[in-house]
């Protein structure tokens, strides 16, 4: 395995290893593992944006029905993703083993959805059930760093704009033109399609996906 989108944490450890055969995560031991939010709770109702972890399993997070009979059904159908197209039976069900982890990160990292787990802490739980963590050689880079890299692929594709231009106020042209005109790119380039590093859900009131908007953010810093 290696990097998966885990805010901003690069996992770098083999998941397929035969030395982890043996380990299991039970819901205890999750959240031991899942990073804290914003006032350092445990995020059980909110997982990354996209699920919710309960005793049984990560499940994903989902409007009740009223809401969901509101929407249109590409907006059901993408709230409703799930890798084994049954979206009220867990995502990762407890307990599951390392393989089964990389599974449910690989299936996140294709639809663009946020896993926050703590590497650290894995290692901990690892290492506590007798297995060896072991890094794989070839780093991969996670979803966060891939879409910021595609930002930048398209602020060299242009001479309009310049990161430096890009920190003007926001009173001042530069920053919410560049902003659109990067959008626009990536649109006529295919990343905001179904399935694609940008193709997630628009946030409310958006034409933008959520998926841009944190790529964004994180590529003014």
């Amino acid at each position: 395995m290696s990097l998966y989108e885990l805010e901003g944490v690069e996992l770098e450890v083999d998941l397929e290893s035969t030395e982890f055969e043996g380990v299991g995560i039970d819901y205890y031991n999750f959240i031991r593992i899942v990073e804290p939010d914003q006032y350092g709770g445990l995020p059980l109702s909110d997982f990354g944006g996209w699920f919710e972890i309960r005793k049984e399993g990560v499940y994903l997070k989902l409007p009740d029905e009223r809401v969901l009979a509101c929407l249109t059904t590409l907006e059901r159908d993408d709230l409703l993703r799930h890798p084994k197209g049954r979206p009220y039976e867990p995502v990762l069900a407890f307990p599951f083993t390392l393989r089964e982890l990389k599974v449910f990160l690989d299936w996140a990292t294709s639809v663009g959805y946020d896993v926050p787990i703590n590497e650290a802490a894995l290692l901990e739980v690892i290492e506590a059930q007798g297995g060896q963590p072991q890094a794989k050689g070839v780093r991969h880079k996670s979803v966060m760093q891939q879409r910021i890299e595609v930002i930048h692929k398209w602020l060299d594709s242009q001479q309009k704009f310049t990161k430096d231009n890009l920190r003007v106020p926001e009173s001042e042209r530069g920053k919410p033109w560049a902003r659109q005109a990067c959008w626009d790119w990536l649109c006529v380039h295919g990343y905001t399609e179904e399935g694609r590093l940008f193709g997630n859900a628009k946030q409310r009131g958006e034409a933008k996906s959520k998926a841009f908007s944190n790529a964004w953010t994180g590529f003014k810093k």
